[in-house]
């Protein structure tokens, strides 16, 4: 499979390059973690500033049409994308993400409890 870059586009209001590709051949539809580490190396960024947006292949062509975004930090990122297409490329299944948030959520009300009991 071929991937080529067909489009470009700077937005600086968000801090990340709109980039769209073409993979030719692709008989069925690719992975985001097949294409994730293909398209930062195309983009010269790393792969955790690395966003796919969608994957477009039409019933019985041989290509696909890539939508993805490459930020310029991490907090660019957390700011502009939602959380599901996060945890889309980072394989990661929805349990396991709340997991993860669920100590950073108990932590954040001690902190609060604390401060209220101070005053």
């Amino acid at each position: 499979m071929d991937i080529d870059l067909i489009g470009k586009k700077e937005n600086k209001t968000l801090q990340r390059q709109e980039l769209v590709f073409n993979a030719k051949e692709a008989k069925i539809t690719p992975s985001r973690k097949e294409l994730l580490p293909k398209i930062a190396a195309m983009a010269g960024a790393k792969e955790n500033l690395t966003v796919i947006k969608s994957i477009m292949h039409a019933f019985g062509e041989k290509s696909a049409t890539i939508k993805a975004n490459v930020y310029e930090n991490e907090n660019a990122l957390k700011k502009a994308e939602l959380r599901h297409l996060l945890e889309r490329g980072t394989g990661k299944k929805k349990e396991e993400a709340k997991k993860e948030a669920a100590p950073k959520a108990v932590e954040k009300k001690e902190a609060g409890a604390k401060q209220a009991e101070k005053k």
